[in-house]
């Protein structure tokens, strides 16, 4: 079975997914040999499976997806937007790093809120088995979370990050701050929501 991200791609990223798929063999070949049973991590996104116990193919189209996604972000994202975080250890880290501190206070609070934003983002791609065809562009999910009720005060209060991307309902955004895909009626057609 093909992997739907990975033939559904813009023309640009076709040799790029051929070297990401090596890229990930040599990363997986890179601490061989395992033990059965032995925890594993994945080297891209960090997540764990048990050697011998779980295959390792899942755990490869992960990395791939990731990276693709990481890709993606680089030429439709935010022009300085740093590297999509892969894992949830560089998601937090983007979310609640210290790196910024050393710009003041209010650069400080403007490059936290941005950086949280992408944070966020890379969090609810992840969600969706980084499927970006199907995910909102940042764009329009940053606008749907500033608009929505379950945002953070220093994002909604960030008047740069408002500016850039105006407050508006483009998308459905679930109190964790994910992207919600619309829902489908037994017809497999789009269920709207009615409007108050």
């Amino acid at each position: 079975m093909t992997d739907v991200i990975e033939t559904n791609v813009e023309p640009f990223l076709v040799p790029k997914a051929r070297i990401i798929k090596s890229h990930v063999e040599e990363l997986f070949k890179k601490n061989a040999p395992f033990r059965w049973g032995e925890l594993r991590h994945n080297p891209v996104n960090g997540d764990s499976w048990g050697h011998g116990e779980d295959p390792i193919a899942p755990q490869k189209r992960d990395a791939r997806r990731a990276l693709l996604a990481r890709e993606w972000f680089y030429e439709y994202g935010p022009h300085d937007a740093p590297p999509l975080p892969l894992s949830p250890f560089e998601i937090e880290d983007m979310r609640y790093g210290q790196a910024a501190l050393e710009f003041g206070p209010r650069a400080f609070y403007r490059l936290r809120a941005f950086h949280h934003l992408i944070a966020q983002f890379a969090s609810s791609l992840r969600c969706k088995d980084w499927d970006f065809n199907i995910h909102p562009s940042f764009e329009d999910f940053a606008s749907s979370v500033l608009a929505s009720d379950h945002a953070l005060d220093f994002l909604k209060n960030d008047e740069e990050l408002c500016k850039r991307y105006p407050p508006r309902n483009l998308c459905t955004i679930t109190p964790s701050l994910y992207w919600k895909p619309p829902e489908v009626n037994k017809n497999n057609r789009r269920v709207f929501a009615r409007r108050k």
